[in-house]
């Protein structure tokens, strides 16, 4: 008896630093090309190239944006419009200029609240520079919550009121390569709402 359980903390043991190790080394792994040529990979999200969230204003937020995409070889930044509460623009891809992402920054007197960015998941060779849900969630790690709208699911991570939100461009499962169809940066969410994470499983799974 004393073998069998010694031999089985030792196995307990061997599990343990096996999956510490494979946790280690997808921390590790180098940030996909789509996120790192969106500046994603730049500083923790929710902050997006020094633009924090309740600390950045519209203003710094609009200098951050043109310093950075300014040399940008994958993108082309154009402003589209501007507001006392909103700065919207378009990232354009320079290999195909019909390919853009719209990105919208929302602010409450004056300071940047949250940003959200819209995918053109519909678009042609969207896979080569729309981020996936295995892309944003080895940023984010493991969601807190899946969020159900009229139309779509949300995977929310974080823990308190300013949750970041991804939404898979899915259909009855979640999966790791679903592409990206919306991210939003610190929505304000109640700790209420939605359901628990039960992991990549078929949907209906999340209202039995």
């Amino acid at each position: 008896m004393s073998k069998f359980c010694s031999l089985s903390l030792i196995l307990a043991l061997f599990c343990t630093i096996t999956v510490g190790s494979l946790i280690a080394v997808g921390h590790l792994a180098p940030p996909s090309v789509r996120l790192s040529s969106l500046h994603l990979t730049d500083c923790a999200l929710p902050c997006w190239v020094g633009i924090v969230p309740g600390q950045t204003t519209l203003a710094e937020a609009r200098q951050h944006l043109a310093s950075t995409f300014a040399q940008s070889s994958e993108y082309q930044l154009d402003f589209a419009s501007a507001s006392a509460d909103t700065l919207s623009l378009t990232l354009r891809r320079r290999s195909d200029l019909l390919a853009r992402i719209e990105i919208t920054l929302v602010a409450t007197k004056s300071r940047v609240m949250q940003i959200y960015f819209q995918f053109p998941v519909d678009g042609p060779n969207a896979a080569a520079f729309i981020p996936t849900v295995a892309d944003l969630y080895s940023q984010l790690g493991i969601p807190s919550r899946l969020y159900v709208g009229k139309v779509s699911y949300a995977l929310a991570f974080g823990q308190d009121m300013c949750r970041n939100l991804v939404v898979p461009d899915t259909g009855t499962a979640l999966r790791w390569h679903d592409l990206a169809s919306d991210l939003l940066l610190c929505q304000q969410i109640s700790e209420s709402a939605g359901h628990p994470w039960r992991g990549f499983v078929p949907l209906q799974r999340y209202f039995q």
